[in-house]
């Protein structure tokens, strides 16, 4: 895993007046099937707290 960015293959630096989000210069960019397989995962979070809240409702 890379030190700079734990993985993530986002680095960001926060200042008073300003925030930097890069990705990682080590890392590159997040492949493609990367970005689809969180987003899945993402998805399916959200579908799973709609049918919790119907459910409480």
């Amino acid at each position: 895993m890379c030190q700079i960015c734990n993985g993530t293959h986002v680095v960001s630096a926060i200042s008073v007046s300003s925030i930097i989000i890069s990705c990682c210069p080590i890392c590159g960019p997040e492949s493609e099937e990367v970005q689809n397989a969180r987003f899945a995962d993402m998805l399916s979070e959200i579908a799973q707290i709609k049918r919790l809240r119907k459910k409480d409702a």
